[in-house]
């Protein structure tokens, strides 16, 4: 069995909007963003370069 190690973690809030009960409204250009900023931070956290074979 292999087992990996986490080398680096990262997380942001992206806003949400509650126009009514049960329901959850996401600005996707936003979730996009923060989601480039997670990736961006742990890949430079990690010291690694994501283009190397």
């Amino acid at each position: 069995m292999t087992y990996r190690k986490t080398i680096v973690s990262s997380a942001l809030e992206a806003e949400h909007d509650y126009p009514e009960a049960r329901h959850t409204e996401r600005d996707m250009e936003e979730l996009w963003q923060v989601n480039l900023d997670v990736i961006r931070e742990a890949v430079a956290a990690a010291d690694v370069d994501p283009c190397r074979d």
